[in-house]
C-alpha cells in the first residue's frame, strides 16, 4: 500500500524537525528514523495503531512522544497530521 502525506502533515514534520534540530542534530536524526519506521509499519500493516477522532487512526512513534494521524483507504494510507502527543487531541479541527 502506498503512503500519501497531505500538506499539513509535511509542514508539521518540517516544524518538528526544526524544533528538534535546536535541541540536537542527533535528536532530529532519531525522529526521522522513527517516522520512517512508522511509515513503513503503516505500509505493511495499514490498520496499525488505534481508532482516533472522526474515523481517523493514530500510530504512536518515538516512544509515544509523537503520533501519526491517518486514514486507511482502499489502496493507500493518507497521513493527515504528525504531532507531539502534548498537543490537544484534534487541535486541527479547531484551526479551520
Amino acid at each position: 500500500m502506498h503512503l500519501i502525506l497531505n500538506d499539513e502533515a509535511l509542514a508539521e514534520i518540517v516544524e518538528i524537525r526544526a524544533w528538534l534540530r535546536n535541541q540536537s542534530a542527533q535528536r532530529e536524526a532519531a525522529f526521522l528514523a522513527e517516522i520512517e519506521r512508522g511509515f513503513n509499519q503503516l505500509r505493511t500493516f495499514p490498520w496499525s495503531g488505534a481508532s482516533y477522532l472522526r474515523q481517523t487512526r493514530k500510530l504512536l512513534i518515538d516512544r509515544g512522544m509523537f503520533l501519526i494521524v491517518h486514514i486507511v483507504g482502499d489502496d493507500h494510507i493518507l497521513v493527515l497530521h504528525v504531532a507531539h502527543t502534548s498537543r490537544k487531541p484534534g487541535y486541527w479541527l479547531e484551526e479551520k
